[in-house]
């Protein structure tokens, strides 16, 4: 962990002198790495609430009612809705956003019933109370 001021000194060498990373490094005795991590934590700013506007946007009451009318409602039936509504994005795209907004909480195969894995079927050993291996050991000779 590097002090505020060891980190103002870093930016202050890579972006006002232009130094060099390992220069940067033997100038003050600190890992590559964390002058690296100095270099790019302001430089990459993360704009928290402000998202570009979708395509989607002036359909999203549409969709929104739509789903909740018909939760199992495909994408690509609600993409044949909006089309002729004047919607001129991708499926992919509206698939997306049915994916985050839609209720579905179980898949579709769970909801009807049905198991998501197959269900192997049991072994001769558990029918018969007997272990497989010894199921599976060469009768011995009489002789």
């Amino acid at each position: 962990m590097i002090t505020p001021e060891q980190h103002a000194e870093i930016r202050r060498l890579y972006f006002g002198e232009h130094r060099k990373v390992g220069t940067i490094v033997t100038n003050l005795g600190v890992h590559p790495d964390t002058v690296r991590a100095a270099i790019a934590l302001d430089t990459r700013v993360i704009r928290r609430g402000a998202c570009r506007r979708s395509i989607l946007d002036p359909y999203l009451p549409f969709i929104r009612d739509t789903l909740a009318q018909y939760p199992r409602l495909r994408a690509t039936r609600l993409y044949e809705m909006l089309r002729p509504r004047g919607y001129g994005g991708s499926a992919n795209q509206l698939r997306r956003l049915v994916r985050v907004l839609g209720p579905r909480s179980t898949s579709r195969g769970t909801a009807a019933g049905w198991s998501s894995r197959p269900k192997r079927p049991k072994s001769i050993g558990a029918r018969s109370g007997r272990s497989g291996s010894a199921m599976a050991r060469a009768p011995s000779p009489a002789s």
